[in-house]
């Protein structure tokens, strides 16, 4: 009877040791430090000691359980590339926006799509985004607004990088694009005349305008 115990406490010990930390209590589960919490941006390397498994969208905040034997030459999980992936995203849409606002005082410059000549409006996301995509985009504003690689965003849902489309003199055909930069704002070459600015897309003469909205930093056309 006594050496039955003790095999089945051994047994439980056994059992509890090999138990893997995200089915152990909830004090194994830790938020990351500050430098992890921008936007989901800053996430999982090889070096790094935790399983990331969730994230809090209100809160910034990431929460993974502690592991400090994972060795660097694990694979990654599937939820593990998505946020590395995530992150190179996000590099690239940073990437891309201060090559935009590089650009500020620029002039415009009808057919201009270089810092040299200067820029029209698309000629400007032209110069911006083929330098970080696999494949480069249309020329045209409207080329751009109906390329089969744009997800379509509502304007509720906009995020920095996002192409906005606007019909200024030819109805529903988009003739005028900028970029989304964050809180309201976008960035554009405006007309003749005028230099390379950032806007404030709630303007009534931008609202008056507004076609739609394309997605095209995405993990299908990020080089």
């Amino acid at each position: 009877m006594f050496k039955t115990k003790v095999r089945l406490i051994t047994l439980l010990m056994a059992v509890s040791v090999s138990m893997p930390l995200w089915a152990k209590p909830h004090h194994a589960t830790k938020a990351v430090s500050h430098k992890h919490q921008q936007q989901g941006s800053r996430i999982l390397t090889a070096r790094d000691p935790f399983h990331y498994d969730t994230f809090n969208d209100e809160a910034f905040l990431w929460q993974g359980v502690y592991d400090s034997k994972k060795p660097e030459s694990d694979t990654f999980s599937v939820e593990e590339r998505a946020f590395v992936e995530n992150d190179a995203l996000h590099e690239t849409r940073e990437k891309i926006i201060a090559r935009l606002k590089a650009q500020l005082g620029k002039p415009y410059v009808w057919g201009g799509k270089s810092p040299r000549e200067g820029f029209d409006c698309s000629g400007l996301v032209f110069y911006a985004y083929n330098a970080h995509l696999s494949a480069a985009l249309p020329r045209t504003a409207n080329e751009m607004y109906h390329d089969r690689r744009g997800n379509a965003v509502d304007v509720s849902e906009l995020k920095p990088g996002d192409l906005v489309f606007f019909h200024i003199h030819h109805g529903k055909r988009a003739d005028h694009v900028g970029v989304y930069l964050g809180d309201g704002q976008f960035i554009q070459a405006p007309r003749t005349g005028e230099t390379i600015r950032i806007s404030d897309l709630n303007n009534p003469f931008w609202q008056d305008h507004w076609l739609g909205a394309r997605r095209v930093i995405t993990s299908r056309t990020v080089a």
